[in-house]
């Protein structure tokens, strides 16, 4: 049986940290599978004040609908007010998932040989498993979104998620902890980490672009890289602790820097690189260009239930880890080294700062962390549900 999956998104397409799975389960899927992301909607009153250039174009017809693949498109719809509004006003939430149903039908056709998926991936998304009451509903989880950053819990949005929880038919879990915490309240749930990107593995190989190396020509070595957002679940006490210690060492921060990161903390050290966000495609030259690669996000009752999709790229790009005391971080030791304390997380970036440059991930490792697999995992858990419904 074919499955039609409408998959909205958490995030713009642009920026959205699932991306790389929902290409994966579009190609892995083939024929028996038809994609449609629902962007995030175009709104009357938050877009164009927060994102006006998207606003722009919207009106006048780009961005739309886009064609990824043969059985996949990407969708960006039009509401009347923000989503998350609009879910705790009964009326205006009928109207506009009224609305968006419609807009939803037209993109995609349902007939007797398709199963409907809904695929949502936060408790704030729940209200659009109404667009499709008879639809299969998957919930993947990512991070503890019954908590905030800091760990404190949220409880609205732990009513709304234990109330989705027993309505999903399937959950997915990034990680073992949610795993264990969440199939106590769902009946299927599976836990299915964040994989590996193939692209990224075959980049590799690609020669490093001449500015890239360029900016690296400025920073000595060695090395220490962190990619991704600089936000605030990254502890900054450890980041100033390691930096002053390591005065010798580098330490390069790729990616956006969030408003409420504590910055400030490390950004006068003269040995500390802020290079702000760069294209997913060429994060692969910049890893390459590291000696080892951190995770220095606190431990908190949030941040162990995380499973950071930089851990993958990093093991992608064949370099030492050291990372603080995470769960599924210590999965894949030796690759991946945890510290407990400051202190051992310097000892752990000195002893693999000797690593050998010609280090290799052992590939049975790369193969089994791919995407490919995970999504064969996801796709047999919804034949089996659909069969069985």
């Amino acid at each position: 049986m074919k499955i039609q999956i409408i998959h909205f998104t958490t995030a713009d397409w642009e920026s959205y940290h699932r991306k790389e799975m929902i290409k994966t389960l579009a190609r892995v899927g083939g024929d028996s599978v038809d994609i449609l992301c629902i962007n995030r909607p175009i709104d009357f009153f938050v877009t164009p004040i927060k994102h006006i250039s998207k606003f722009i174009k919207w009106i006048f017809g780009k961005d739309r609908f886009e064609k990824i693949y043969e059985n996949m498109y990407i969708y960006t719809p039009l509401i009347l007010i923000h989503d998350l509004i609009a879910s705790r006003l009964p009326i205006l939430s009928s109207l506009q998932i009224s609305s968006l149903r419609r807009q939803i039908l037209k993109r995609i056709s349902l007939h007797d040989s398709k199963e409907l998926i809904c695929w949502i991936g936060s408790p704030n998304q729940s209200h659009f498993i109404k667009l499709f009451p008879e639809s299969t509903i998957v919930y993947d989880i990512i991070d503890e979104e019954t908590m905030t950053i800091t760990g404190k819990v949220i409880e609205l949005t732990k009513k709304i998620e234990h109330a989705l929880l027993k309505r999903a038919d399937i959950v997915f879990t990034a990680s073992e902890n949610l795993y264990n915490t969440k199939k106590k309240i769902a009946l299927n749930v599976h836990y299915i980490p964040t994989g590996i990107n193939v692209n990224f593995i075959k980049s590799n190989s690609d020669p490093i672009p001449r500015d890239i190396i360029e900016i690296y020509n400025n920073i000595p070595s060695p090395r220490i890289g962190y990619l991704g957002n600089v936000r605030n679940w990254m502890d900054f006490s450890l980041l100033h602790y390691i930096a002053l210690s390591k005065a010798n060492y580098s330490f390069v921060f790729i990616g956006a820097i969030n408003k409420h990161a504590p910055i400030n903390k490390i950004s006068n050290l003269k040995n500390v690189f802020f290079l702000n966000k760069v294209h997913y495609d060429q994060a692969i030259f910049h890893l390459k260009q590291m000696d080892v690669c951190i995770i220095p996000f606190i431990i908190n009752k949030f941040m162990v239930n995380s499973c950071p999709y930089k851990l993958f790229d990093y093991l992608a790009a064949n370099k030492p880890v050291v990372s603080t005391d995470l769960p599924e971080a210590r999965k894949f030791y030796p690759y991946v080294l945890t510290a407990t304390d400051k202190e051992e997380f310097v000892r752990l970036l000195e002893e693999s700062v000797k690593i050998s440059p010609d280090y290799q991930i052992p590939p049975e490792i790369i193969k089994e962390n791919l995407w490919d697999n995970r999504v064969k995992q996801m796709l047999k858990v919804m034949d089996d549900t659909v069969n069985n419904r």
